[in-house]
């Protein structure tokens, strides 16, 4: 017997987008009456906003990138921590930009008082399963979508199959602010507007106002998620 699919969570790696990449994804959130977990990349005005509604969760998103890279100068992976954790004290939650990990990360996390580790991607189907399941004292949580893989992906699936009782996971949906707001239909689009981030005027040139991209996948799931009744949840919910 098939476990029901139970509560549906929206989690956002904010990627270090602008304020007016922010302004735009929050308008969103509360257009369409969503609770929301943010992964946290950089200190903005917008974190006190998000800090004081309730239906919003903040963690971390660590960039464990350049120490990979070996470029000089970079901070250790604990110092990476450490600064996102002076700016969101309270983050129980966290995932890594580019799903990064290790032993020594999850158990400096732990240390350091988180209590979910969402860096598991699976791609659902093919009689594939996945559940929570305890690791080092964290929860490791896995997630079924990520817009940039979606807009990866050659054969795109229906939000139907996304909602559908076919496999078991937690049904984790992640998304970027910057891709909602672009509106991507091609990961090439995103390829070329990002180096426009700190600069919004030039950055809005490059949204999709006429075709179907991540924005429009979004407002299709919640709309889809409501009708067929489904609940939105938080992250920091999940219990054992």
């Amino acid at each position: 017997m098939k476990k029901k699919i139970g509560k549906i969570y929206l989690t956002f790696d904010m990627e270090w987008g602008n304020d007016t990449t922010l302004e735009y994804f929050y308008n969103l959130l509360k257009k369409y009456k969503v609770l929301a977990t943010i992964l946290v990349t950089h200190q903005t005005k917008w974190l006190q906003i998000f800090r004081e509604d309730p239906d919003i969760e903040l963690g971390i998103h660590p960039n464990f990138n350049k120490l990979l890279l070996g470029e000089p100068g970079t901070a250790n992976y604990k110092e990476v921590i450490d600064r996102l954790l002076q700016i969101v004290p309270e983050a129980i939650t966290y995932r890594s930009h580019s799903l990064t990990d290790s032993s020594q990360i999850i158990s400096y996390c732990v240390e350091r008082g988180i209590k979910n580790n969402l860096n598991t991607y699976l791609s659902p189907g093919g009689g594939i399963n996945v559940v929570p399941y305890k690791r080092s004292n964290i929860k490791m949580i896995p997630f079924i979508f990520e817009d940039d893989l979606w807009l990866l992906d050659n054969s795109r699936r229906e939000i139907e199959f996304y909602l559908s009782d076919e496999f078991e996971a937690p049904r984790i949906f992640n998304f970027h602010p910057i891709q909602l707001y672009l509106n991507c239909e091609s990961y090439d689009r995103y390829e070329r507007a990002k180096y426009y981030n700190s600069e919004p005027e030039r950055l809005e040139t490059y949204r999709n106002k006429n075709g179907v991209g991540v924005e429009n996948f979004f407002v299709e799931l919640v709309e889809s998620v409501k009708t067929k009744g489904f609940e939105f949840g938080l992250v920091k919910e999940m219990r054992d």
